[in-house]
């Protein structure tokens, strides 16, 4: 292994690192808009996810192509187990941070999809409130192919009366 290949994969490191704070950042302002602002807000956010997933996904690429390098250590399937195979301090600081950096993707990872799920279940809120009240049977959460069956009118209402 070569100071060439640690100096790569550092550069990497720093990169991947702006890419996913982006994408935090991104879904930071996108909860924010979801809560102040309109759709066209909200829409340009999304446009600028979007740009920063297709930065990560180039950025899966260049791992790869660090990991093939005959520069690499033979040892471990991913960067971080080959520089933790190095034993050398360098290797082992690069792997704590390959380690920050993942986790740091996670993070962002599990709040878009929180996030997501939220506005998806915000989305059809009037709907399911309205169905309620007219007492009209809700379909199963994700399925937009189950049957809606209507209960004589008034629902809600009719039964409190």
């Amino acid at each position: 292994m070569s100071a060439k290949w640690n100096d790569r994969v550092a550069a990497y490191l720093d990169e991947l690192e702006l890419v996913a704070t982006k994408i935090d950042e991104t879904v930071d302002r996108l909860q924010v808009e979801t809560i102040q602002f309109g759709a066209d807000e909200i829409n340009a956010h999304v446009a600028k996810l979007q740009e920063a997933l297709v930065e990560l996904e180039v950025k899966i690429v260049e791992r790869e192509e660090i990991l093939k390098s005959p520069e690499a250590p033979p040892a471990g399937l991913s960067l971080t187990q080959k520089l933790k195979g190095t034993r050398h301090t360098d290797d082992a600081r690069l792997a704590k941070r390959c380690e920050s950096v993942s986790h740091l993707i996670m993070d962002a990872h599990q709040r878009a999809v929180s996030l997501f799920v939220c506005q998806y279940h915000l989305l059809d809120f009037n709907t399911e409130i309205v169905q309620l009240l007219v007492g009209s049977a809700l379909p199963a959460t994700y399925d937009a192919s189950a049957r809606r069956t209507n209960a004589p009118g008034g629902g809600l209402f009719n039964e409190s009366a």
